[in-house]
């Protein structure tokens, strides 16, 4: 009886690791597309970058009219690379519902100059057969700490490499 129990909470605890090591293919989806978004900003490949978003994306940034279409897209990460040395995303969270997920992070700039700020962004992310693209991209700046959740609302993130930087 004692080689029963010890055998079924074995069994239990092994389903429980396997479940809980199972990858969420919606987060790994919005994680290979920012890897991609940074690997084309570390080239310099705005054309590239918008290649990631939906044929009729946005992305709507501080202080400038929304950028609607790849076309319209390419334009504004073109110039927006002419100010910025390097990039860092750090996802905080993903909620998937079908064919739309919706993408919460912080996004970490280096200026030309070496001035660093900060921003708090969303981004809803779209599947389009069987590639997810970025369909709405909205930031606000505001201080560093603003811009950094307390770890208690948060869950911990998952590490996305700085443009250039191949994933670990």
């Amino acid at each position: 009886m004692q080689r029963l129990v010890r055998s079924l909470a074995a069994g239990l605890a092994s389903a429980a690791l396997a479940t809980s090591a199972q990858a969420d293919p919606v987060r790994d989806a919005v994680d290979a597309g920012n890897y991609f978004f940074l690997k084309a900003f570390a080239a310099r490949d705005a054309q590239a970058i918008a290649d990631l978003y939906t044929e009729d994306g946005r992305v709507v940034a501080p202080g400038a009219p929304p950028a609607v279409g790849r076309a319209a897209i390419e334009t504004f990460w073109a110039g927006a690379m002419k100010d910025t040395q390097a990039v860092r995303l750090e996802t905080l969270s993903v909620e998937g519902a079908g064919d739309l997920a919706l993408e919460e992070g912080v996004v970490r700039l280096v200026a030309n100059d070496g001035s660093e700020s900060a921003a708090r962004y969303l981004v809803v992310w779209k599947r389009e057969g069987r590639r997810w693209h970025l369909h709405r991209d909205i930031w606000n700046v505001g201080p560093m700490g603003a811009a950094t959740p307390s770890p208690a609302d948060e869950p911990a993130p998952a590490a996305t490499p700085v443009a250039g930087e191949e994933p670990t």
